[in-house]
């Protein structure tokens, strides 16, 4: 038997199997379907497979969810060296690449790598120079293709020595 063509009926399920596939007697066929949605959304779908033996077409019914992209961004400001904090983001999704972070803080804007510390957990330290208000911004881009830009507003107050602390 010949596998002339796959199709499938909705682009978020698709296969990197190229047809035409010859399967010999008795033997049996394995098809990775991807599934990739831009939007959260339950999608149904079918996949075709075309034959040259009786001419007919087969079909499998999918079915995928894709949810939100969401995610934390996390301050962790030290009591005892107020100036030093340590900023972190989680992803629910996997990302394309490490994400950067980028901090507006008094008119000053600092771009941050961050570490991967595990699958979509990033880190990274940073130095508090001012108190104020201020911004974090992390653009990312989903594995699944789709752009978001998570933000978080902050608020920093250093303590000095000798300050009293309530």
């Amino acid at each position: 038997m010949i596998i002339d063509k796959i199709n499938s009926t909705i682009e978020e399920f698709y296969t990197t199997t190229n047809a035409p596939i010859v399967i010999q007697p008795h033997d049996s066929l394995v098809i990775d379907v991807n599934f990739k949605s831009a939007e959260p959304d339950d999608y149904w779908g079918t996949l075709i497979l075309f034959d040259n033996i009786v001419y007919k077409h087969h079909k499998v019914y999918l079915s995928g969810r894709s949810r939100d992209h969401e995610a934390t961004i996390s301050i962790h400001q030290n009591p005892a060296f107020s100036q030093n904090a340590n900023l972190n983001f989680v992803s629910n999704l996997p990302l394309q690449s490490i994400p950067r972070m980028i901090v507006e803080l008094n008119n000053n804007t600092d771009t941050l790598t961050l570490n991967e510390i595990e699958q979509n957990v990033y880190s990274t330290h940073y130095e508090l120079l001012h108190q104020g208000t201020g911004n974090i911004k992390v653009p990312v881009t989903s594995i699944f293709g789709k752009d978001t830009t998570f933000k978080r507003q902050f608020s920093v107050s250093l303590f000095k020595p000798g300050q009293n602390n309530q």
